[in-house]
């Protein structure tokens, strides 16, 4: 049977009439409706609001697309989260409120490590190169995966539970986040180190009880300034001619203090091998003086005058035995410098300055010269 569009059109004006779109003709009821789906609104905006974001541009190409992926699951699920907090059914306080507000914290948070990863992951790689073409990387740092990842720019990736993981040559999934890490050889305190060595040899004295705690608590302190990659660095990077643990000898015995455990045991031994370099310095120096002073002893005021007045200080040498470490430099100028092997202990002195003899005397410690030893300072 076919409708009859008379009746049709019939009934429609014969309807009660709906001046709005009010639930059960209550003007009220329905402002107060408005008003709670206004609240609820806002209160989802704001709870969106709170979400965090990634900005894609600063992604690895092929990173973007599986981040951009997660972020558009991540702000469905947040949004369907703010709306059932927003319910005003869902009392603050209430047990579903707290697992709302749980699960939303959540998903800010993986976020935010996902998006410090990044952050992490771009910066240290940037760095990390310039810092291997530079020879700067201690041996000390586990950087085989970092290498792996450094060297090319296309990745298999997976994001889960806000972390990135990326797939390695030998199949492995790693988490970013486990490979931002690597350190640099401890060269500054190398230096430091070698300072504390250089005055010990200038001191040119025997390491005695006192002067062996004032070095070792300054040998310790420059040792662990840098903390345990500091330390490791000491250990295993080649500074002087040889590492005093040589990672690529598996015999070494030494290498099992580089277990964590042992790392009170790892600090002793460093801090052990500097002083034994310190102590040897200080007692080399000492051994040089007194050959110098040996030596010289043998020489008399009027030999040294003798050759003073020929103006060729070189001779002097010709009055020492052969494997004496005491040496003249001379200078286009006519000056002459004097030499405990390769240290410059008196400089510029001048046959033509009648007070240059006394320095020169006074050095080789003649009597008449002043008497007085080397100047250690300038040793």
């Amino acid at each position: 049977m076919r409708a009859n569009k008379g009746l049709m059109e019939g009934a429609f004006k014969s309807a009660p009439k709906f001046q709005s779109y009010e639930l059960f003709g209550n003007p009220e009821y329905n402002k107060q409706q408005a008003i709670q789906r206004m609240y609820q609104d806002r209160n989802v905006r704001r709870y969106i609001e709170q979400m965090p974001t990634i900005e894609l541009e600063k992604v690895n190409g092929s990173m973007r697309g599986p981040t951009s992926q997660y972020l558009n699951g991540a702000r469905m699920e947040y949004g369907r989260l703010a709306r059932q907090l927003a319910n005003p059914r869902v009392r603050p306080g209430s047990p579903m409120y707290m697992q709302t507000m749980a699960k939303m914290q959540k998903i800010q948070g993986e976020i935010r490590t996902l998006s410090t990863d990044l952050d992490n992951f771009k910066n240290t790689k940037t760095e990390f190169l310039q810092d291997f073409d530079a020879g700067i990387v201690s041996r000390g740092s586990n950087i085989e995966d970092l290498k792996e990842l450094a060297a090319k720019d296309d990745y298999e990736v997976a994001i889960q539970n806000g972390k990135m993981m990326v797939k390695m040559d030998d199949g492995r999934m790693v988490a970013l986040s486990d490979i931002n890490g690597y350190f640099n050889r401890n060269a500054s305190a190398v230096d430091d180190l070698l300072k504390l060595n250089q005055q010990a040899f200038k001191n040119g004295l025997p390491i005695d009880e006192k002067s062996d705690f004032m070095y070792r608590r300054q040998v310790r302190e420059l040792a662990t300034k840098a903390g345990r990659e500091g330390l490791i660095s000491l250990a295993v990077d080649n500074f002087l001619g040889n590492p005093l643990i040589d990672m690529d000898n598996p015999n070494d015995p030494n290498l099992v203090l580089l277990n964590e455990n042992n790392h009170e045991a790892l600090r002793d031994f460093v801090i052990n091998n500097w002083m034994d370099g310190i102590s040897s310095a200080a007692n080399q120096a000492y051994q040089m003086r007194n050959r110098a002073g040996n030596m010289m002893s043998n020489l008399s005021y009027k030999q040294i005058l003798d050759i003073w007045n020929t103006g060729d200080l070189e001779q002097i040498t010709n009055l020492l035995p052969l494997n004496s470490k005491v040496g003249i430099e001379a200078y286009d100028d006519g000056t002459y410098d004097l030499k405990l092997g390769s240290r410059t202990v008196r400089k510029g002195i001048d046959p033509g300055e009648p007070q240059h003899l006394n320095m020169l005397l006074e050095v080789l410690g003649i009597p008449g010269g002043g008497g007085s030893d080397i100047d250690i300072d300038l040793i």
